[in-house]
Order: C-alpha cells, then structure tokens, then sequence
C-alpha cells in the first residue's frame, strides 16, 4: 500500500503528538521506536515529507550511551502553511 502525502504526515504527527521533546524535534530513531518501524522506513518517510517543505533539520542535543550530551540531528514537523490569496 502506497502512503500519500498526507497519510505520512498524519501519521508522524499522531506519533508525536503526545510525546514530551525538550526542543520540539525527534531523531530518526525516536521517531522509529514511536512508530514501530525501521530506521530506514522512517527515513523514507522524511523524505517525502521534506518535499512539501514541512520538514525543518534542525541540530538537537541528546544524550549519548556514555552518558555525554551531544548536538545530532533532529526533525520537526512544520504547520500547513494557508494559502495565499492573491
């Protein structure tokens, strides 16, 4: 079954929407374990949902296995933009 545009990002955000994040973002192993899948199905899903411009990378700290935090790259989910009239 192929998802639509809109299937993904329904889906990502009712993943996240009721998940405490300091800063609003989510690793792609975040959003895997949230939806249950893979790291590479989430990553394809960024993708397409990078091409309607509602994806915005943005650098997130994290904690490491050692304990030590790092900057690694995160992603949120921006609003629909409305129309312009014009």
């Amino acid at each position: 079954m192929k998802m639509t545009e809109a299937d993904l990002i329904a889906e990502l955000q009712a993943a996240i929407e009721n998940v405490e994040s300091p800063d609003d973002a989510f690793t792609t192993t975040e959003l895997a374990d949230l939806l249950g899948v893979g790291n590479a199905a989430i990553r394809k899903r960024l993708k397409k949902l990078n091409k309607t411009g509602r994806l915005l990378p943005v650098q997130i700290m994290r904690k490491s296995l050692t304990g030590d935090l790092r900057k690694v790259w995160g992603y949120r989910i921006l609003p629909e933009q409305e129309p312009e009239d014009g």
